[in-house]
Parts: structure tokens; C-alpha cells; sequence
């Protein structure tokens, strides 16, 4: 299913991500302009759509808050400066995302990522584009893969292992950071996310804003 970038109600303009209905049965609302004394109408206007497309959840992504809605979830902006000899020193090794790792790549992904609700699903058209990019990776322990990581030049976008509880976050965490060749990093975070804004905090990484609110329409 394609996604509507620029979808035209009678209060406003919205980006419509319907990609993810065949998976998830959510669709996403990204506003762009609307009168602001209709949003509400708006976001029913757009909500309608999203449920005539098979969404049975939809979501909306808002830069400043709603007052008439619950908050699901916030964004927050974090960034790290990044300091000489203050990250691996174990014997987890990184492999770049190859033909030969991507099934491991993206059973650690969906694992880690089922439940999360703006999470894209990721296939392997999406793992043929990181390949490209060649700024992803599979980290092994002793050969076992243990966690993946994906990079965009000086951000760190995806941190994900397959056991949280043994320390593999951390150790992956350090290891991306290695790679990445500038000297502050920044990442987003979920604000439901507890674990990883603490292993965040720890490696040095201070908030610096909130770039988007999720409200939960459907």
C-alpha cells in the first residue's frame, strides 16, 4: 500500500503513511498546515481516511502538544561529545549487514521492535538499501549475533539485541559509537522508552529537546 504525501481535507494538509497497514493495520497522520481553530475536524477528516484504507490504529505526529487528547508518546532529541578512548574494549565484534546477515538483521529487528507502534517494518528492500549505505551492522559474541545497530552519519538510528537483559545494549552502544567519525553524536529516543534513555545517560548523552508528540486517534 503507498503512502499519500500530500493528502487535502477541508480544514488542512496532512502526509498519510498507509505502508503499514498490510502489517501493523496502523496508519500514520504527519499535519502540515490546517486552520488552526478546526485541527480536531481535521484529524477526524484524516483518521476517516486511514480507516477507509483497512488502518484499525491510527496515530498522529504533532511538533507542538494537543491539549485535547491523551499524550502516547514523546521524542526526545539527545546528544553525546564524544571523548579519545571512552568506548569498546570488549570482544563483541561488528559485521557489516551483508547478504550472508541480513536474516539475522531483521529477526532482531522485528523482535525488538514488535511492539513498538511507529516502528517501520523493515524487509529486505530495506535491508538492500543499508546495505548500500554501508552503515550497518550485526554484532557477534564469540560468533553468536547478539544485537544490531544502524548509523547515519553522525546519528546513531537503531540500537536493537536480542537479549536486553545480559548487557549486549551497552556493549553494542559503544561499539556503534566507534564507528561513527564526528565528534557529537545524536540519536532520538522514545519517552517510553526507560532502558535505553538510561544506557543513554550513562555513555554521556544529554537531552537537548522534544521533537514530536504521538496521539492516538484510533
Amino acid at each position: 500500500m503507498k503512502n499519500i504525501p500530500i493528502f487535502t481535507g477541508e480544514y488542512g494538509v496532512a502526509t498519510l503513511i498507509l505502508e503499514e497497514i498490510p502489517y501493523k493495520r496502523c496508519g500514520y497522520i504527519l499535519p502540515q498546515s490546517w486552520d488552526g481553530k478546526y485541527l480536531k475536524e481535521f484529524l477526524t477528516e484524516c483518521t476517516f481516511f486511514c480507516k477507509l484504507a483497512g488502518a484499525q490504529q491510527v496515530y498522529v505526529r504533532m511538533e507542538t502538544p494537543i491539549d485535547y487528547l491523551p499524550l502516547t508518546m514523546e521524542m526526545y532529541a539527545m546528544r553525546l561529545e564524544k571523548k579519545d578512548a571512552m568506548f569498546s574494549e570488549d570482544s563483541l565484534v561488528l559485521h557489516p549487514l551483508s547478504v550472508d546477515n541480513e536474516k539475522i538483521f531483521l529477526e532482531i529487528y522485528e523482535t525488538a521492535f514488535a511492539a513498538s507502534f511507529n516502528a517501520p517494518t523493515y524487509t529486505t528492500r530495506d535491508t538492500e538499501r543499508l546495505r548500500g549505505e554501508g552503515e550497518s551492522y550485526v554484532g557477534y559474541w564469540n560468533n553468536q549475533p547478539v544485537g544490531i545497530g544502524e548509523l547515519g552519519g553522525d546519528t546513531l538510528r537503531i540500537v536493537a539485541v536480542g537479549e536486553p537483559s545480559q548487557g549486549w545494549g551497552e556493549k553494542m552502544t559503544r561499539h556503534l559509537l566507534d564507528k561513527i567519525p564526528y565528534p557529537v553524536v545524536k540519536l532520538q529516543v522514545a519517552s517510553t522508552n526507560a532502558v535505553g534513555r538510561r544506557l543513554y545517560e550513562k555513555l554521556g548523552f544529554e537531552h537537548t529537546k522534544i521533537l514530536k508528540y504521538w496521539y492516538q486517534l484510533l
